[in-house]
């Protein structure tokens, strides 16, 4: 995060914050089975309070990276 409190990051396919002093982590997302896993990393917007990600998502033309907005605070 910006305040370089905290860091986003994927794990159990699903979004998570993680408390970067205390190692306290909140899972942000529902997890998603493995084809639809969030890809790399989660992007901080710059106030801190949005964190962006891709997933793959299936529709009935094919499969496509897909840009998410997940409001952190």
């Amino acid at each position: 995060s910006p305040d370089g409190e905290s860091i986003a990051l994927i794990a159990d396919n699903s979004i998570w914050i993680a408390n970067i002093r205390n190692g306290e982590s909140i899972r942000c997302t529902p997890r998603v089975p493995d084809n639809d896993t969030p890809v790399l990393a989660g992007v901080w917007d710059h106030n801190g309070n949005t964190v962006v990600y891709n997933r793959y998502v299936s529709s009935g033309d094919g499969r496509f990276l897909q840009i998410f907005k997940l409001d952190i605070r």
